[in-house]
């Protein structure tokens, strides 16, 4: 029964099964078995080896990059489970997906405030999205507060009114090593949707003058659906700045 089972196996089996079927009948004849099987099955076992991801890697590049799962499996599989390189190839890959996707509209968004501790800055920039779940998500609501910060940091001394906006993109964003322009498409490649930075205003007063802000429909304190800058004259408490905020 044995000799007949493996002569089904040597005529019906893969080639691997069937070489590797005629070596146990000659082992079973008391002849060991040839090398040749055994490296077979050898390469056989690292190839398999080389193309299973470990689930922690796909975990971890998974929250790293928020690209999909699929993605993040084929990319570990096409870097031999490198992290590193794996990140870059799927940048790679979002980069230049959200780049296609720049002409659509973008509609939705929010606008985040920036203001100096002692009242006397404040910036507000819009960002937008092509839909409101995006809006909400952390890694945008993340992008809109680096952004009103870095507009903060780019207000001059004595400017009241809108910010430059193509150079504020052009600029290296603060806390940074790239510009905000790509900043913004790196998010967009994560979030999977077209992203802009649409235009910030900001204001910075010299003595005591005093600055304040009035954030509307708010998803965080900082950041909501409309935005509002007071300055007020230093007669002025920050209590009643606050409040004509409200009113506007």
């Amino acid at each position: 029964l044995l000799l007949f089972f493996l002569s089904l196996m040597m005529m019906f089996s893969t080639p691997l099964l069937s070489s590797c079927s005629r070596h146990v009948l000659t082992r079973w004849k008391g002849l060991p078995p040839p090398l040749s099987c055994l490296r077979l099955l050898s390469s056989s076992a690292s190839a398999f080896a080389a193309s299973a991801v470990d689930l922690a890697s796909i975990k971890e590049l998974r929250e790293k990059s928020g690209a999909p799962i699929s993605d993040v499996k084929a990319a570990l599989q096409a870097a031999n489970g490198q992290m590193d390189a794996a990140f870059d190839e799927l940048r790679k890959r979002g980069l230049a997906a959200s780049r296609k996707k720049a002409g659509r509209a973008a509609t939705e968004g929010v606008v985040a405030i920036a203001t100096e501790s002692d009242g006397s800055a404040a910036a507000v920039v819009e960002l937008n999205s092509e839909t409101d779940f995006v809006a909400r998500n952390d890694k945008f609501i993340s992008l809109a507060r680096s952004l009103a910060q870095h507009a903060l940091a780019q207000t001059p001394e004595g400017h009241v009114g809108e910010l430059d906006a193509e150079a504020l993109r052009a600029s290296t964003i603060t806390g940074g090593n790239q510009t905000v322009a790509d900043t913004v498409i790196e998010v967009a490649a994560t979030v999977r949707e077209n992203l802009q930075f649409r235009r910030a205003w900001a204001a910075r007063l010299s003595g005591s003058s005093l600055i304040s802000t009035y954030v509307h429909g708010k998803i965080e304190p900082d950041i909501g659906r409309i935005a509002s800058v007071v300055a007020l004259s230093p007669e002025a408490d920050a209590s009643a700045s606050a409040d004509n905020a409200l009113a506007l």
